[in-house]
């Protein structure tokens, strides 16, 4: 997607105090109208991604807990390893 953002939306972006900034969360928080362009990416053409399995759960796992610390995230990811494992036995 390719995004536009009001310059509203950015200082408010840049205001926040977050550690972990995922930028369009944080703009659909603070935009009262969002828009998406869809845009038709090409395919790699050289190379290989940077991102590995673990690193883009961790990504998603940051948006899930919405920006919290560490301990929030070991406790939840603690909890769905249980789970996980309540869930094979």
């Amino acid at each position: 997607m390719l995004r536009a953002y009001a310059r509203d939306v950015i200082d408010a972006v840049n205001a926040s105090r977050e550690v972990n900034t995922f930028i369009p969360a944080l703009a659909y928080l603070y935009a009262r109208n969002p828009t998406e362009i869809e845009v038709a990416h090409e395919s790699r053409r050289a190379g290989q991604s940077k991102y590995s399995l673990y690193k883009l759960i961790r990504l998603n796992f940051d948006l899930m807990t919405g920006f919290t610390f560490v301990p929030l995230q070991l406790f939840s990811m603690l909890g769905m390893a249980i789970a996980a494992c309540r869930v094979c036995w």
